[in-house]
């Protein structure tokens, strides 16, 4: 008798329950269709049984910020406009007019349901859909060589996604590093490489430069980004450099170990070249004496062994007593032009610096017999040059051979003046003779260390120079004093006519 009356009362539960307890929907139920993702997708809506389109006509972000309040998420980025794929049903709704503030679409004014201009809902387009938002949105993170310095990408609808180029500034950049939890942004690229491979989200950033938060400044519409600008298959990351703690350090690269080499420089945690142009000895003064050398001895370009990044800095101008090269003017984080700075060209700053860093010991020859090794410590290597006068070739050629110095000397130059004489143009030329080798730096004054120093004129001019670095004095020395020629006033040429004239009287005699 209970089991009946039990039968009976389930049949009246279902008669008089809703549609959606019997396994169907309630008129007004949204869902998103297409969707990559849990967050977004084109919007569809059910009604008396089946399930239709919702039409574009009139959709606007307070009407997508109901649609994802009624899916369940806490508001909308983006109401999407011919959303594709499209559907392939009917439309139930057009021209939705919400003021944002609704529980459902079907609270919210439109033209009545199944009622739609064909002119304003094309069925194979004119699909509504929604970005809605998710935890954690907004988030940036930095893709490249270090924490400090890469492309930027923004974290959206639960996945990662690239920051587009179109817009981007130094203020975008600064606000980037401010959210990152950096204290400001050095430069900041526009067409980085290598390029993301995910999707891009978000453009046409402006900011102020004041926001904690990119997502705080104005920016184009999230997730559909300029296709024009911003297509996922081409260079269109925005890139940035934010400040590090060791900005501005300087190292030198491929020298001799101790005292000369290419000019390195660290920013955002990365080392990359000093380019050449406008490189001198002032430039090298200042980047011996922040490396902790006690002097310099010249500037040197193209740095035989090229460095094989991007570079930071070209066209640096110092006066030569700064302490630091980031004190010097022109100093443009990241901004050079492939006509002066070409990354694939030796086109390295470098420099030879003088003395020795403390703890710093010089590299030694090892000489090796049957029994025993035995370490030698050497001094720097000098050029001899087999051709006086004439300034060697940077590369060891065949013209050319080297030696080292025993340790504690340094390196040395000379050129002495010498008059040479043409009998039959009854001239006289002040020419030089050349040495090269290694002395004791007793031997040196402060002068000759610092650059070529000239005393005397005319035969009796001397000219030296010492320096501490290998291959410091494979050039010609510099006498700064042009040749002379002197015609028909030396004593010696009077001596030389004279005697060609006896000589000749006496030919004719015989």
């Amino acid at each position: 008798m209970w089991g009946s009356n039990t039968v009976i009362l389930t049949l009246l539960v279902i008669s008089w329950c809703p549609e959606h307890v019997q396994g169907q929907f309630v008129n007004g139920t949204l869902r998103l269709v297409n969707t990559s993702n849990a967050y977004e997708g084109r919007l569809e809506i059910y009604y008396s049984g089946s399930w239709g389109r919702i039409c574009d006509y009139g959709w606007d972000l307070p009407s997508a910020v109901v649609a994802c309040k009624q899916l369940g998420f806490t508001g909308a980025h983006t109401a999407v406009v011919n959303t594709s794929p499209e559907g392939t049903g009917s439309f139930w709704i057009q021209n939705l007019n919400c003021q944002g503030t609704e529980t459902s679409l079907e609270d919210c004014s439109h033209d009545g349901v199944g009622v739609i201009n064909s002119s304003y809902c094309n069925q194979s387009s004119d699909d509504a859909g929604v970005l809605c938002k998710g935890p954690n949105d907004g988030e940036i993170r930095l893709i490249g060589y270090t924490q400090y310095f890469g492309r930027v990408e923004i974290f959206y609808a639960g996945e990662w996604g690239r920051v587009c180029k179109n817009g981007w500034s130094l203020n975008d950049a600064k606000v980037a590093c401010r959210q990152l939890g950096f204290s400001g942004a050095l430069a900041y690229w526009t067409l980085w490489s290598a390029r993301g491979t995910s999707r891009v989200v978000l453009d046409q950033l402006n900011c102020a430069g004041t926001e904690s938060r990119l997502d705080a400044c104005t920016h184009g519409s999230i997730g559909y980004p300029s296709s024009s600008s911003c297509s996922s298959n081409s260079y269109v990351d925005a890139g940035v450099a934010c400040e590090a703690p060791d900005d501005g350090e300087l190292r030198l690269m491929d020298g001799n170990g101790y005292n000369s080499g290419r000019v390195e420089i660290k920013f955002a945690g990365y080392w990359q070249r000093i380019c050449d142009w406008g490189w001198r000895s002032s430039e090298a003064a200042v980047a011996c004496r922040q490396l902790g050398y006690s002097g310099y001895v010249r500037a040197a370009t193209d740095w035989t062994i090229k460095g094989d990044t991007s570079f930071w800095l070209q066209g640096v101008q110092c006066q030569g007593t700064e302490a630091n090269i980031t004190d010097c003017s022109n100093v443009v984080i990241g901004y050079y032009d492939d006509y002066h700075c070409y990354s694939s060209s030796n086109d390295d700053a470098g420099v030879y610096c003088q003395g020795y860093l403390p703890g710093v010991i010089p590299p030694s020859t090892t000489t090796t017999t049957p029994t025993t090794t035995t370490t030698v410590p050497r001094g720097p290597r000098c050029y001899i040059c087999s051709s006086t006068g004439i300034s060697c070739s940077r590369s060891r050629n065949a013209s050319s051979h080297s030696n080292f110095c025993y340790y504690g000397h340094v390196c040395y130059s000379s050129a002495m003046a010498y008059e040479s004489y043409n009998l039959f143009y009854s001239s006289s030329t002040i020419s030089y003779s050349y040495s090269r080798g290694c002395r004791l730096p007793s031997s040196c004054t402060s002068q000759e260390y610092q650059g070529n120093t000239c005393t005397g004129t005319g035969t009796r001019r001397v000219c030296k120079h010492c320096c501490t670095t290998d291959y410091c004095n494979g050039g010609a020395v510099d006498t700064s004093q042009t040749s002379n020629n002197n015609r028909g006033s030396s004593l010696k040429t009077v001596c030389f006519k004279v005697l060609f004239a006896l000589l000749f009287i006496a030919f004719a005699w015989n």
